[in-house]
């Protein structure tokens, strides 16, 4: 219940902060997160496969070592989260250009989908984010 709600409560935040207060991203912007979100691919295909392969003995893998007494997975995790609702706003932006552009409705599934995608991806790591909390 503690994702929905977060997924949920960040979704709305986004969407109010991209409709009244004009949170946008820049192309700059946007290309950092790219390569950000790129880089978390690359870490977590590592981490799956250390653990695959039994190198990392933790449930977690690379995600339950320490920085400072700090998990890594929290770190990583809240990157996530931030990336995501970045993505959100890009998502969103997106829509909106397709709709002012007059983009044909059969393709409003490509906007549809990169918002479900993008809701998953935040659900995924609040719930990654409160396993790790619970372990701790």
């Amino acid at each position: 219940m503690q994702a929905v709600l977060a997924s949920v409560t960040t979704f709305g935040v986004v969407l109010v902060a991209y409709k009244f207060a004009g949170f946008r991203l820049g192309s700059k912007a946007q290309r950092i997160l790219l390569t950000a979100m790129g880089g978390y691919l690359i870490f977590s295909l590592v981490n799956f496969v250390l653990m695959l392969t039994g190198v990392v003995s933790d449930p977690w893998g690379l995600r339950g070592a320490t920085v400072m007494g700090i998990p890594l997975g929290l770190i990583v995790g809240v990157l996530a989260v931030v990336m995501a609702a970045a993505s959100l706003a890009m998502d969103f932006e997106s829509i909106q250009n397709g709709v002012e552009r007059g983009l044909p409705t059969r393709y409003a599934w490509s906007g549809a989908f990169g918002l479900v995608v993008t809701l998953v991806w935040l659900y995924v790591e609040f719930l990654r984010i409160l396993a790790i909390l619970r372990d701790n």
